[in-house]
């Protein structure tokens, strides 16, 4: 099996881009589990790909996830044969309710390509009827929240690397976020 590298992603994105003028990449494990969680839950996502990114913001989760380039091609393709659509730089479509092999709800999604960028939006279609037209602009993109960081007056040892500091980033869960080794962890902040 051949190793995938990042030398590779300037491919990736060109095939991702070559879905738009007809090409079709069949659906692998990997392209499955991205579509899965792209179509999972109401809370759609964003998802941008370049050749130098595959990012995806879901709506439940503010973060931004990146992963490999090699399963943007499949995903995309997968992505209009859902939408049943013809070769396009631009696709408005409802999609779903169906199966991938996993079930999924209804959902509205929009995909932009340009030379540079991939951009892909989805949000939940249940309930709702048509398709949006084509000239309907993208929807607003899902804003993560600005990080919120704690100065603390004496420093405070991580559990992880025991590396100590004083500041530490906090996510919306109250956990902090160590500066050093980035991982987080459960802490009573008086």
């Amino acid at each position: 099996m051949a190793t995938i590298t990042t030398d590779d992603d300037d491919l990736w994105f060109r095939r991702a881009l070559d879905v738009f003028e007809g090409a079709r990449y069949p659906l692998h494990p990997v392209g499955s589990k991205l579509l899965h969680f792209m179509l999972d839950g109401p809370e759609g996502c964003d998802a941008t790909i370049s050749a130098s990114r595959f990012e995806i913001r879901y709506g439940r989760n503010a973060s931004r996830h990146r992963y490999l380039l090699h399963p943007a091609p499949a995903v995309v393709s997968e992505l209009f044969r859902l939408a049943d659509a013809p070769p396009a730089a631009s696709v408005r479509a409802r999609i779903g309710p169906g199966m991938v092999p996993w079930p999924f709800d209804a959902r509205w999604l929009w995909m932009d390509a340009t030379s540079t960028t991939v951009s892909i939006r989805i949000r939940d279609a249940t309930g709702r009827t048509g398709h949006p037209a084509v000239d309907e602009p993208l929807p607003e993109a899902i804003t993560p929240p600005a990080p919120r960081f704690v100065d603390l007056t004496s420093p405070l040892r991580c559990p992880h690397c025991t590396r100590p500091a004083r500041r530490y980033r906090q996510l919306q869960d109250g956990w902090l976020v160590c500066p050093a080794c980035h991982r987080s962890f459960a802490q009573a902040l008086e």
